[in-house]
């Protein structure tokens, strides 16, 4: 089987492939995987024994592939560069870039699942979702969530598990920040298992029974279950669109939206909304202290004077990262500080990593509003006064 999943037109994701080829002489077989920025995609994929795994590093910095037992390890792969090992023995081995071990963390997490047949009647619920093409940003969170154990164990769940493009329609920002929230992703996605075996026309004997029916989900809470008007059937809003693709301990429903819960879903939003935290504070070793700043992109804190009200003249600018930054410490021209200064967020948009301001670089907006935050001055270092304004 040849299974392809094509680059994501998202920013940030680049390709990585991993080629997977028999010892004993088969066609080998290719799986084009994407990644969000250093991520295994898939993370988790299923092989017989005496297979021989090969991964190339398409990114732009080096990464290893490094057994968390001891099994194997590539030591540092250079962009373009490959690996290959062959397993010979069933079991499951898993792998982390120690380069990177915690950042981007849980991300840089995969494993090789190694089968004792290829019977495809004969797999669990983990190695049903690994195996589907659709379905690789659902294993990477199974597995990123530390729910890998349960969903290949003896208990049956039925899991409602969203596509890629499901994932992908929340957005590059929202998906990266949710992937990297491990107790957010974990909450998120218990709220698509629940205990038990429900087939397609389980559940739609549950909803016809009342017009819509629940099930209670790991996390506690429960799913609605309706009909549409043209007899689909919806969990939570979300279609099912293909069913029943059983496995030995559950059976697997995809569907076409990612069921967030509301505290994660508004936590996200928060958090990936640019804005900048900053408090009143004493100029220290002729630095502030920025408390949080969310970026759209690599960029800039910049540090202005006060012009009656509004952002002057610049006297200090720190780097920020994409995402969320805390405790961003910049250090500024302690002769020119006025008694209130405002922080504003710039965003790269010339070369990054150079501060290109005025030039490239341009002030972040949200809501159409440029991202600034006054604050007061309320210490100096001793013998210091601020000059006049």
């Amino acid at each position: 089987m040849r299974t392809c999943i094509p680059v994501l037109g998202m920013a940030g994701l680049f390709l990585v492939c991993l080629s997977v080829g028999a010892v004993s002489g088969q066609t080998p077989e290719t799986v084009n995987i994407a990644l969000i920025e250093s991520t295994y995609y898939p993370a988790s994929i299923t092989v017989e024994p005496g297979t021989t795994v090969i991964w190339t590093n398409h990114d732009s910095v080096n990464h290893t592939v490094t057994s968390t037992e001891d099994h194997f390890d590539s030591g540092r792969l250079a962009p373009g560069e490959t690996f290959e090992f062959t397993f010979t023995d069933p079991g499951i081995y898993r792998y982390v870039c120690s380069i990177h071990p915690s950042t981007p963390d849980p991300l840089m997490h995969g494993e090789i699942i190694v089968s004792e047949t290829d019977d495809t009647a004969n797999i669990t619920v983990i190695q049903t979702i690994s195996r589907d093409s659709s379905l690789t940003f659902m294993t990477t969170a199974v597995i990123a969530s530390d729910l890998t154990d349960l969903l290949g164990g003896e208990d049956e769940y039925t899991v409602f598990a969203p596509n890629n493009t499901a994932f992908l329609e929340l957005g590059n920002r929202t998906v990266k920040e949710l992937f990297t929230q491990t107790g957010d992703l974990n909450i998120t996605v218990r709220r698509h298992l629940v205990e038990g075996r429900y087939t397609e026309q389980d559940l739609r004997e549950l909803a016809n029974e009342t017009g819509n029916a629940t099930l209670q989900t790991l996390l506690g809470e429960d799913l609605m279950l309706n009909l549409t008007g043209d007899d689909n059937l919806t969990v939570d809003g979300a279609e099912i669109v293909t069913a029943d693709i059983n496995a030995t301990n559950g059976i697997v429903h995809v569907i076409d939206a990612v069921l967030v819960p509301e505290n994660v879903s508004m936590r996200l939003e928060e958090n990936v909304t640019p804005g900048i935290n900053v408090t009143d504070q004493a100029i220290e070793n002729e630095s502030i202290m920025i408390a949080r700043a969310v970026s759209d992109g690599p960029g800039w804190i910049a540090v202005h004077t006060d012009a009656n009200g509004t952002p002057g003249p610049i006297i200090g600018y720190g780097p920020v990262n994409d995402s969320v930054n805390e405790n961003v410490t910049i250090e500024i021209e302690l002769e020119n500080a006025t008694g209130t200064l405002h922080a504003m967020l710039h965003i790269d948009a010339g070369e990054v990593g150079v501060y290109e301001f005025p030039g490239a670089d341009v002030p972040a907006e949200a809501d159409g509003e440029v991202v600034v935050e006054p604050f007061n001055v309320t210490g100096l270092p001793e013998d210091l006064t601020l000059p006049d304004r």
